[in-house]
């Protein structure tokens, strides 16, 4: 079970970060990977239906709250951007016929976008579980991937103009000439960079959870 959650895991990031390089790939492979991205959604929430049934139990500290609040918005933008999607849709589910190009492109960029962060951070807040390695090679891992963050992350967040595009004072994808590989380095390097933010606010809540003890 550990396995396929990995498994499942790891294949959404792969796709989540294929979706931001729309320009790049093109609206067929943009949808298909949607779709894909959709199916593997609702696995990641069946194989972790134990967290809904945990809900009502036990003390709601800050770090549980974090979670929570995180999940809630993951799940709620995830139903606005599959919504939006059928909006949108100009290949693999245009047969649907809810056809609203502004209204749909403009909840699919808020909802895309965010969701992109929130996963980081989502991933972020459950980094011990994920990077299990010893407390050398943890600082070593944590180094590299901050580094990565400040070069990659930083510059590619500016460069997108991600809260241009969240303003909806850019509605439509940029940089059709760019070469793929560098698409992918940016978009890496802005989801690694929200990974860190995440986990940086996980290590502010256990600070925080030990002094109240």
């Amino acid at each position: 079970m550990k396995k396929l959650k990995v498994i499942v895991d790891v294949c959404m990031v792969i796709l989540l970060i294929v979706l931001m390089c729309v320009s790049q790939t093109g609206n067929f492979i943009h949808e298909l990977a949607g779709i894909l991205t959709i199916i593997l959604f609702v696995i990641h929430q069946i194989l972790n239906k134990k967290f809904y049934r945990n809900l009502q139990k036990g003390r709601f500290n800050k770090i549980r709250i974090a979670y929570v609040m995180i999940n809630s918005s993951l799940l709620i933008f995830m139903i606005i951007m599959i919504s939006s999607s059928f909006m949108i849709s100009q290949e693999h589910l245009s047969f649907v016929g809810l056809r609203n190009d502004f209204l749909g492109r403009t909840l699919h960029i808020i909802s895309a976008y965010l969701m992109f962060m929130l996963c980081g951070i989502h991933l972020g807040l459950h980094y011990n579980s994920v990077i299990k390695v010893k407390k050398e090679n943890r600082i070593v891992i944590n180094i590299f991937l901050i580094i990565f963050a400040c070069i990659f992350g930083v510059r590619g967040f500016m460069k997108r103009e991600i809260i241009t595009k969240l303003q909806l004072q850019l509605m439509y994808p940029l940089h059709f000439e760019e070469n793929m590989l560098i698409s992918l380095i940016d978009y890496i390097g802005i989801f690694i960079m929200f990974v860190m933010i995440g986990y940086g606010v996980y290590q502010l809540l256990m600070l925080k959870n030990r002094k109240e003890r």
